[in-house]
């Protein structure tokens, strides 16, 4: 199979590397205040060691435009009165599409010397965040090893997250629920974007999200600023970028995973306005049809979109049109199953036929009241379907028999404002509110034999609402000291449960390469509507027992420090301490259940009767070193040291299922010019994570019941082998006149490691059987700009 991978690349390499003349391509952006978004006029720009030097004078709306610049790496050079210089360095400029570098420029807060500020990719965008916070550069971050181009299996890399699961991209943060975690994409939050994800789940196969339309955005794992809020481990805040509005431009790329289709440009030449479209769907069938395991005996497709319009206007501000869609399809069948299926879990004795699926579409409107406020309003809709029908599979007949049902669905309609205030260059300030009403259908029920309902496992239909509000200010006090503050609230009209939870945080910068920074952050969040509508089945009718539930709470305190090693190196230090407290737990009986655990298996929790009475604790420290692209590489070592601990209603302080203690991720990229129009990229990826703990299966009593009976009183006490896997990619990318060919293959786990996924009891063989993750999994991509 590997030859076969490598005869492709070696043939398209001599294919396409004829030498040609000279390429050229054009740089363009927008430029604005870092604080009052006002478009910068007479910035100049430079790009650096150019012969003949190359610039540009940005005009009264901030647009700059450089034409003919050389292909390969450049850097840029952005500087006005009154205003901290900043160079941009190591942008590719490739031929196909056209390099759009959009910047913010923060002012001087003294009027002193010129200071140049190398633009850090790596830091936050939001500069109300004062720490564990940073900047997802899509340039630098999309060409990682074993990414599968998620947006999520990026984020992954980070200090401070952990998966450790082949088949599934959740977000562990610190030891979290990965449900913790809360989605925004241009100022609207939304559901979790993932396929082969349910209502009450945060993660998926792979997501909807797709990084060919992201701009940079910023991932948050703690003490984040006032505006999140209905989080307690982290935020991913997503942008789509802008089309190009002064010309058309196309994209088409297939591979092992999908096939899409992008086209972006001007809605007319007279204007500003732009379009960004795109659409993918699922090419798995390639990858079975070569005898690659997926990690599922069966059927499984899918296909999203996206889109954007953006268009600016004269008099009354900008608006923004945009969306975000997919949907999935799974069918797994017990006769196709057995003890090497990665989800033997779900199809043990079962066939299984899930469907699912996840929208967003929101518009937004921006305008400045004058040159120091503005005011942004968007308006949302969102919504996820899950439905999923399981039937029992009899031995020896192998007859199907109606086992459980499900059709649940929600939507959302937010409408959230902010205004941003800059007093002076010291003092600046964001407030607003945000608006949810909540519609759901909750039906999951057991069926008897003859089809009728034997038993309701959720069931509820109606509305909620929950209201926030928030307000944060920044003071600069000095050029090298910023303190942020502020204060989010937020009311569940269902049960009146509300909360008040302040945020604070700052920064030093002791000299011009360090910085210390602390953050403190109280978080609260609602729990998921499938907790509030569990259902208890009395001889009087169904109840929903969980619904007075209140929020789940948090108190998450950081220091950190920040060295700059050179103007592309970065070593950072944190250290973080998070309480947490009014878990739900079971309220009726002791148990080891803890809210804690949610998201840590395929199964969204059914318990009853919970209380909002347990505990839980997280705390370790995580050190990164990080180079971004110079001299034709890159590296990133990122480790975390941590213990995650909760306590359930028997008291005991047990371990979280996420509780690995440590992780280490360590990536290398290398690129290699082929003469003048033309690269080859070699990168890799190693991790090396401790094992989850898991709550071990009482064989015995299993063999009596036939399923799976596990041992309460030694929950998640057994912890299973450390987890490693190395993943390498090798990617050839050519320049042509206008178009640019790009090709990969990617191979996950290439050493073949047998990392185990869970331990099950199987009713056929009557043992327990380990279920091991993807073993060795190839990968291929061809991407056209033109």
């Amino acid at each position: 199979m590997n030859r076969i991978f490598l005869s492709i690349l070696l043939l398209v390499i001599s294919f396409f590397n004829i030498k040609g003349q000279d390429l050229t391509q054009n740089i363009w952006g927008n430029i604005l205040d870092r604080d009052t978004k006002i478009p910068l006029e007479g910035v100049n720009v430079v790009v650096v060691n150019s012969n003949p030097q190359k610039g540009a004078i940005s005009d009264s709306k901030g647009y700059y435009s450089i034409s003919n610049v050389l292909l390969g790496r450049v850097s840029l050079k952005f500087s006005l009165v009154g205003y901290k210089s900043c160079i941009m360095q190591n942008l590719e400029l490739f031929s196909g599409k056209e390099l759009n570098i959009n910047i913010e420029l923060e002012r001087e807060v003294l009027a002193i010397d010129e200071v140049i500020v190398k633009a850090s990719r790596e830091k936050a965008l939001n500069n109300l965040a004062p720490i564990s916070a940073r900047q997802i550069s899509i340039d630098q971050t999309s060409s990682y090893a074993g990414s599968r181009n998620d947006i999520s299996r990026i984020a992954a890399n980070y200090p401070g997250v952990s998966n450790v699961n082949d088949g599934r991209n959740d977000i562990v943060i610190r030891g979290n629920s990965p449900n913790g975690l809360l989605w925004r994409l241009d100022g609207l939050d939304i559901p979790g974007p993932q396929h082969f994800s349910g209502i009450g789940s945060n993660g998926g196969f792979i997501s909807m999200v797709n990084y060919n339309t992201i701009a940079n955005s910023d991932f948050l794992t703690g003490a984040f600023p006032s505006e999140y809020g209905n989080a307690t481990s982290g935020i991913f805040d997503l942008n789509f970028r802008n089309g190009n509005f002064r010309k058309r431009e196309y994209m088409f790329q297939i591979g092992a995973l999908g096939t899409e289709f992008m086209l972006e440009g001007p809605f007319s030449k007279n204007s500003e306005a732009s379009y960004l479209i795109n659409y993918r769907f699922s090419t798995t069938s390639i990858l079975k049809a070569l005898g690659l395991n997926l990690g599922y005996a069966g059927q499984a497709d899918y296909q999203d979109a996206m889109f954007k319009f953006n268009i600016p206007t004269k008099k009354i501000g900008t608006f923004s049109f945009f969306g975000i869609g997919g949907n999935n399809v799974f069918k797994v069948l017990f006769k196709n199953s057995d003890n090497s299926t990665f989800n033997e879990v779900m199809t043990e004795n079962n066939d299984t036929y899930y469907t699912s699926g996840m929208g967003a579409m929101g518009v937004s409107h921006l305008y400045h009241l004058n040159t120091k406020m503005f005011i942004k309003t968007t308006f949302g809709v969102t919504g996820k379907f899950e439905n999923v029908n399981i039937d029992s599979i009899s031995l020896p007949s192998n007859a199907a028999i109606p086992f459980f049902r499900s059709e649940t669905s929600k939507e959302k309609l937010t409408i959230q404002t902010f205004l941003r205030y800059t007093i002076n260059s010291r003092i600046n300030s964001k407030t607003g509110i945000i608006l949810d009403r909540n519609y759901f259908n909750l039906a999951s029920y057991f069926r008897n034999i003859d089809g009728s309902i034997k038993q309701f496992d959720r069931n509820g239909i109606g509305e909620i609402n929950l209201y926030r509000a928030y307000t944060h200010w920044q003071y600069k006090v000095l050029d090298n000291v910023t303190i942020n503050t502020g204060v989010h609230f937020q009311y569940l009209n269902m049960n009146k449960t509300y909360s008040i939870e302040p945020r604070f945080g700052v920064n030093y910068q002791v000299t011009q390469n360090n910085t210390i920074s602390l953050g403190y952050g109280h978080h609260e969040q609602m729990q998921t509507l499938h907790t509030y509508y569990v259902s208890t089945n009395t001889p009087s009718g169904v109840i929903n027992t969980n619904k007075n539930l209140g929020f789940i709470r948090s108190q998450h305190f950081v220091i950190g420090d920040q060295v700059k090693l050179s103007s592309n190196s970065t070593l950072k230090v944190e250290g973080y301490y998070q309480y947490l407290y009014d878990l739900p737990i079971q309220g009726g009986r002791k148990s080891s259940y803890s809210m804690s655990n949610d998201g840590s298996t395929y199964i969204t929790p059914t318990e009853d009767s919970l209380i909002n009475k347990g505990t839980g604790r997280n705390y370790g420290i995580e050190l990164s070193l990080e180079k971004l692209y110079n001299q034709g590489y890159y590296y990133l070592i990122s480790t975390s040291l941590f213990d995650s601990k909760y306590k359930g209603s028997d008291g005991v302080l047990r371990n979280t299922a996420f509780n690995g203690n440590y992780i280490l991720n360590f990536l290398l990229g290398k690129e290699f010019k082929i003469g003048e129009q033309s690269k080859i990229i070699f990168d890799i990826k190693t991790c090396y994570a401790g094992g989850r703990k898991y709550t071990p299966i009482d064989a015995e009593e299993s063999k009596i019941q036939n399923k799976a009976v596990f041992i309460d009183n030694l929950a998640y006490s057994k912890k299973q082998n450390d987890y490693f896997r190395t993943d390498f990619k090798i990617t050839y990318r050519l320049n042509r006149t206008k178009v640019m060919h790009d090709f990969f293959i990617n191979i996950d786990n290439v050493f073949n490691t047998k990392n185990v996924f869970t331990q099950i009891y199987s009713v056929r063989t009557k043992q327990l059987e380990y279920v091991y993750q993807l073993g060795i999994f190839p990968t291929f991509q061809y991407k056209l700009y033109f």
